[in-house]
């Protein structure tokens, strides 16, 4: 029978069922075996975005590759780097790819290349972060300045005041906008 069901009166003797099913009784699936010989991986970095992009840019290259079945040969790294949208060149692409095929094997996992994409990625982050912070102090102290300038070693501005303010700071001031 198709359709769905809540539990609520329902067979548990149909062969194969079909549609939805929210009773607590489902049926278990007929095996937890991988279907095929590819070991299913097991790494923490497969459940982060950049992890899964960097498994899915693996996946699509080893599928273009010929006669690859689990690995790929270190002449894909270029293409696996174009996939996931990184450019390195010269030495800096062997620099990135001595840090994947460490033992210089000549060959590429996806665990390994999974995990040194996440590792390029929170780098990434971290430098954004800190010129980030500096760009953010910088406005700060310029926004002060120009804020002293204008108060006459008072700690307030006349509303007067506020348009100079924000055009001293690269702005544009809209007395409609800014009520």
């Amino acid at each position: 029978p198709g359709g769905f069901s809540f539990g609520v009166g329902s067979s548990t003797t149909s062969a194969a069922p079909s549609g939805f099913n929210f009773s607590a009784a489902a049926a278990a699936p007929a095996s937890t075996k991988p279907t095929s010989d590819v070991v299913v991986d097991k790494i923490e970095e497969l459940s982060t975005a950049p992890g899964k992009k960097a498994a899915q840019a693996f996946d699509t290259v080893l599928a273009d590759a010929d006669k690859c079945t689990t690995t790929l040969p270190s002449s894909q790294f270029e293409a696996l780097v174009d996939e996931v949208g990184e450019g390195f060149h010269g030495d800096e692409m062997d620099k990135q790819l001595a840090a994947i095929d460490k033992d210089d094997q000549g060959h590429i996992t996806r665990n390994a290349f999974v995990r040194w994409y996440c590792s390029l990625v929170d780098q990434d982050d971290d430098d954004d972060g800190s010129s980030q912070e500096s760009e953010i102090a910088e406005e700060k102290e310029k926004a002060e300045v120009a804020f002293d300038a204008l108060a006459n070693e008072s700690e307030h501005i006349s509303v007067t005041e506020f348009p100079k303010l924000l055009e001293s700071l690269g702005s544009t001031y809209c007395e409609e906008e800014h009520r």
